[in-house]
């Protein structure tokens, strides 16, 4: 039977950096983003999500993924 020896160094882990404090969680922006959304859809200057998304600049589906 054979015998294999690996060396193995670990590097120690560099500490991860915190977010600046004035910048905003991305959830809280999304969230932002939903109520905006929907309410452009509920005051109707938008007629639905579709429409909203040709607006945007995004597809149907993001626009569904935002709304929840």
């Amino acid at each position: 039977m054979s015998e294999v020896t690996v060396n193995v160094r670990l590097r120690a882990r560099e500490p991860e950096a915190e977010p600046p404090a004035d910048r905003i969680p991305r959830a809280a922006r999304v969230l932002a983003l939903a109520h905006k959304w929907r309410g452009l859809i509920r005051s109707g200057a938008v007629k639905d999500q579709a429409e909203l998304a040709r607006l945007v600049g995004v597809s149907r589906a993001r626009v569904t993924q935002v709304m929840g």
